[in-house]
């Protein structure tokens, strides 16, 4: 019954990989 570890794992990810996404948007919307 541990479907949280999982899906927390999934959202880690996730969250890895947009942030960097995330801050080149800010820098581009700065400039």
């Amino acid at each position: 019954v541990n479907r949280i570890q999982p899906a927390a794992d999934i959202v880690k990810e996730i969250a890895e990989e947009t942030v960097p996404v995330m801050r080149k948007a800010n820098d581009l919307i700065r400039e």
